[in-house]
């Protein structure tokens, strides 16, 4: 008797598709949340420290009720090279958030920041890596089902039935 049982090629065509849409997606998740910061970071971390001087510190609420932050805007100026320059650059990643940043740098104080000696224009007070877990983790999720699914598919693990696949035997 035969056995008419054979990998279905469209459902493994199909799983393949599926688990490179989630992998590239993971990936490109990976790559502007998590690459791109921290490939800035290490360009940051040849800036030069520079005493500043904080011009204005402000903040307001920002968002609706179910998700408000308090945004700090703060400038600064300071000098390199003999020129005076300004920035609102207060992190190099994203907003400042929270009270206590303006409690720490009010109008007038002194402080040091960070100037990018290729583009003195470019400069922060706050040049940390932020750690955005969230998109990090969920990014991660995406990939790491991709990549299982290729996986399984190259290995023949999908079948319409969902029956290990077999290859037709005659008896």
């Amino acid at each position: 008797m035969e056995d008419s049982r054979v990998p279905d090629n469209k459902v493994r065509k199909r799983a393949i598709r599926v688990g490179l849409i989630l992998f590239f997606a993971g990936a490109c998740g990976l790559w502007f949340v998590a690459a791109v910061p921290f490939l800035r970071y290490l360009n940051a971390k040849d800036w030069i420290e520079t005493p500043c001087k904080i011009v204005s510190s402000k903040g307001h609420w920002s968002g609706d009720r179910r998700d408000s932050h308090f945004r700090v805007y703060i400038t600064f100026s300071y000098e390199w090279k003999g020129a005076q320059y300004e920035s609102d650059d207060y992190q190099l990643f994203g907003w400042a958030e929270g009270r206590d940043v303006l409690k720490r740098h009010p109008a007038g104080s002194e402080t040091l920041c960070f100037v990018n000696p290729e583009n003195p224009h470019q400069a922060a007070i706050d040049r940390s890596f932020p750690v955005e877990s969230v998109g990090i983790i969920v990014s991660s999720i995406f990939a790491v089902i991709g990549l299982v699914t290729i996986i399984l598919a190259k290995l023949g693990k999908f079948d319409e039935d969902g029956e290990e696949p077999t290859h037709s035997t005659t008896q």
